[in-house]
């Protein structure tokens, strides 16, 4: 079926063109006569659909990079709070790892998983704890299931059994693959960027329930306590 001169110039035939005078037909309400003599009107529905159809894609595309950055922002709580059957989940069961400049590179979930918690767990029995912060998300989606990612990471530790304090930057460069519905990081990895730690001989460090019981928490709760008292 053809509809001269619409959407291509007279005696051009459009197969979306057609598609939407064959359901307007279909309807039987009289609007495939109005398109028959009015042809810009069927342009002007398909440029309506066509760009519905690119409003679902970008939106699609938002909530993607919206799940990958969610995705690596759980990763690095997991990993500070040490919950790692959760921090696995975040992994693909080939993910490839390569830490410190490629240094410590493993292939597989079980290596990743096991350097992770027995690194975890040899600073904390030195008295060194630490935390993960990412910063500057540059997500780049490569396909439906396929992304990359770069990101800027500020590391702050405060070691116990030096009185000392540090903070490393690194760059991360990441891989992500979506597998049944979910992102998860198929390759991971940094470069270590600047690096330095000074001496706090009055080091006073708190983790966990410890902090909050004597921390900066309980001191607010303590200020807010005399102020509703005096009140």
């Amino acid at each position: 079926m053809s509809c001269p001169g619409a959407l291509g110039g007279p005696g051009r035939s459009d197969p979306s063109a057609a598609i939407i005078l064959a359901v307007l037909m279909s309807q039987n309400t009289g609007d495939a006569d109005e398109y028959r003599a009015h042809p810009t009107h069927l342009a002007e529905r398909q440029q309506s659909m066509t760009t519905l159809e690119d409003l679902e894609r970008r939106v699609s595309a938002l909530e993607d990079v919206r799940a990958i950055t969610e995705l690596k922002h759980r990763y690095f709580r997991l990993l500070d709070h040490g919950e790692w059957e959760a921090l696995r989940d975040c992994f693909t069961d080939d993910v490839v790892t390569h830490y410190e400049n490629g240094h410590y590179r493993f292939v597989g979930i079980g290596e990743a998983m096991a350097f992770l918690s027995e690194s975890i767990a040899g600073l904390r029995a030195a008295g060194r704890w630490g935390i993960h912060l990412g910063h500057h998300p540059e997500i780049e989606l490569l396909g439906e299931n396929e992304a990359r990612g770069r990101w800027t990471l500020h590391a702050a530790i405060l070691d116990r059994g030096t009185n000392r304090v540090g903070r490393q930057e690194s760059f991360y460069v990441d891989e992500y693959r979506k597998v049944d519905g979910a992102w998860r990081i198929s390759s991971t990895g940094y470069e270590a960027w600047t690096e330095g730690s000074w001496s706090a001989p009055d080091l006073e460090m708190a983790v966990g329930e410890e902090a909050d019981s004597r921390g900066f928490n309980s001191a607010v709760r303590a200020t807010r306590s005399g102020e509703q008292t005096s009140a």
